[in-house]
């Protein structure tokens, strides 16, 4: 699917994934997938439950098909995508039961173009309840966050100028400090 910003006219396109979870299905899947023809300089969002793990660590108990995991991630590489990285919590999907097995099979991705146009993109994955998968919300944003800090930096002292702008800077607060005083002391 397509997108157009109605600020800046930009275009994106987002593909949503919804991936079998049969062995012989994810192998078709795989391929499908390491094949997808997108413009690597195209701003393109691919996102979803892909039904796939990563590596061993995404999942709360032993076991996953290595073989798998192994084929994904040659095809990210493959690719030459990165994974926007998931906050809230480690897995995304639950099999319900009493000591439930628990993995992390959704995925988003993105070009690397996609962090130059909108490098403050994040993701927050929300609580499951009543579903086995959590809803996931994505940030895109162009605002990356600044610094609100004031840091004195040594070297302005050696610096020509710094004298004649330090006493304009002075004296202008000494003027603003002897304005306020008298409305203080009343």
């Amino acid at each position: 699917m397509e997108f157009c910003s109605l600020h800046n006219f930009c275009k994106w396109t987002l593909t949503s994934v919804y991936a079998p979870c049969s062995s012989e299905g994810s192998d078709d899947f795989i391929q499908w997938f390491k094949n997808i023809q997108m413009n690597p300089e195209a701003d393109w969002l691919i996102l979803g439950d892909f039904n796939l793990i990563r590596k061993p660590e995404d999942r709360n108990k032993p076991g996953g098909d290595l073989g798998n995991m192994f084929k994904f991630n040659e095809a990210i590489n493959y690719l030459g995508i990165n994974e926007i990285v998931l906050h809230g919590r480690k897995f995304t999907w639950s099999n319900m039961q009493t000591s439930p097995l628990l993995e992390k099979l959704d995925w988003i991705f993105t070009y690397p173009s996609w962090a130059i146009s909108y490098p403050a993109t994040s993701a927050i994955a929300l609580d499951m309840t009543p579903s086995d998968h959590c809803p996931c919300i994505v940030n895109i944003s162009t605002a990356i966050p600044k610094n609100v800090i004031f840091r004195f930096e040594n070297f302005w002292l050696t610096h020509q100028e710094f004298p004649n702008i330090f006493s304009n800077v002075g004296a202008h607060r000494l003027t603003q400090t002897t304005l306020l005083k008298p409305s203080l002391q009343r």
